[in-house]
């Protein structure tokens, strides 16, 4: 898993080289990766933890495995990050902020209902 988990990290911190790639959307990106880190860390939790939680991601289901959950995250990540590099600025720029703002609100639930942040 932590190799997996070094994977991850050095992927998210690779620099921006698309000519309209800005600071700004850098910026956006490395939000939203940190917003998916703590969601990862707490998903692992419920999935250790099936007798206090249920996941409520449909992609994963009820109790999904630690290494779903690694498996999906990972994709997830890397999907995101292609994703933003394939839209346009201004459809980017909005594609972040949304999908920012969503995964805050995930992790800030889960903090709310007692989810632990642990990997």
């Amino acid at each position: 898993m932590s190799k997996l988990f070094l994977l991850f990290s050095l992927f998210i911190s690779t620099p921006a080289f698309a000519d309209d790639w800005s600071k700004a959307d850098t910026q956006r990106e490395v939000a939203y990766q940190m917003f998916l880190g703590v969601d990862w860390a707490q998903t692992r939790y419920v999935a250790r933890n099936p007798d206090k939680f249920i996941e409520r991601n449909p992609i994963l289901g009820d109790h999904p495995s630690v290494d779903k959950v690694d498996a999906h995250f990972v994709l997830s990540g890397l999907a995101h990050y292609g994703i933003s590099r394939a839209l346009d600025e201004k459809w980017r720029k909005r594609f972040q902020y949304v999908t920012v703002a969503f995964q805050g609100a995930v992790v800030a639930r889960s903090v709310h209902i007692g989810v632990g942040i642990r990997f």
